[in-house]
């Protein structure tokens, strides 16, 4: 299998852009994935081996799932960042602010 891949072009398709928005995230700015271009360039069906066509669908799954991993991993970074600044600043909980523990009745 790898020395099928000896033969594919590897300039044959590359991300050309990423799209991005931001989205509130438990009062943290998150960046989210809208969606990614591929530019693909052209090629001979009749000179390429049969397998191209399938092999730039794999690389575009694999590019897409890298770039998804990065974004995910970028979150949790934001989202770990943010909960140890909440945490550093010790702010302690409201009475009441567990429903559990504000049920409970010491007197029972």
């Amino acid at each position: 299998m790898i020395s099928l891949w000896d033969e594919f072009q590897a300039d044959l398709i590359r991300v050309s852009g990423v799209q991005l928005t931001t989205r509130k995230v438990a009062g943290v700015l998150l960046p989210v994935l809208e969606g990614i271009d591929y530019e693909i360039k052209p090629f001979s069906i009749f000179c390429a081996p049969s397998w191209y066509a399938e092999g730039i669908d794999l690389l575009k799954t694999l590019a897409t799932t890298g770039i998804q991993a990065e974004f995910l991993r970028l979150k949790m970074e934001y989202l770990e960042h943010a909960r140890k600044k909440n945490d550093s600043e010790g702010k302690p909980l409201r009475e009441g602010a567990n429903p559990r523990l504000s049920r409970c009745n010491p007197q029972d």
